[in-house]
């Protein structure tokens, strides 16, 4: 299958944020409020084409997305434990357990692998123009299910690991649902290619 110098740009739109957002875990020892300001750049910056409005309000809009999805993921866990403490006491969360998995943890799961992801594709339909059909509900299901994986498997939600897996998959993730004609094109094209061939 021979690579078209446009299949290529469109490969690299896709995964090059994800990979920049990882890069900046590994080079840059930071505190995660500059990651998240770096996220809403990134994220920004690669799809200033695809935004309703002008390049200013885009930017801050895209960084405000960024913070607004971090802080209200966190307020809705603290909500959550605040309501689950007028029951049950806070220690007690982590008697119940499943293979080593207690509730405690399960309530870190909450605003990292499904809050905050849902309220950022949410947030990002008011800044791009994102299709509600079966290919979008499939990328954020897909998104949710390797989120939860990765925190199930990486209880220490502190780890900045968490935070740059967090990103990685959620850029890939929006950059796959902001170019679902593109990707749906190159298929197409790809298709028509393949059966020419064998005629």
């Amino acid at each position: 299958m021979n690579l078209s110098t446009k299949d290529i740009l469109l490969f690299v739109k896709i995964i090059l944020p994800s990979v920049i957002c990882i890069l900046s875990f590994i080079l840059f020892k930071i505190d995660i409020g500059y990651h998240v300001l770096f996220f809403g750049i990134v994220i920004m910056l690669f799809n200033l084409r695809k935004a309703k409005y002008n390049y200013l309000i885009s930017f801050i809009s895209s960084i405000g997305i960024s913070y607004l999805a971090f802080f209200i993921s966190i307020g809705l866990y603290f909500g959550i434990g605040y309501i689950l403490m007028q029951f049950i006491e806070l220690d007690k969360l982590e008697e119940f357990s499943i293979y080593e998995y207690n509730f405690k943890n399960f309530l870190m799961l909450l605003p990292i692998s499904i809050f905050s992801p849902i309220l950022m594709f949410l947030f990002y339909k008011f800044l791009f123009k994102i299709n509600k059909n079966k290919y979008t509900k499939t990328i954020i299901l897909i998104t949710i299910i390797a989120l939860i994986i990765f925190g199930t498997i990486k209880k220490d939600f502190e780890d900045e690991n968490v935070s740059a897996f967090w990103q990685f998959v959620m850029a890939i993730a929006i950059q796959l649902v902001l170019y679902e004609n593109e990707i749906s094109e190159f298929i197409k094209s790809k298709n028509t290619d393949y059966n020419n061939s064998y005629k």
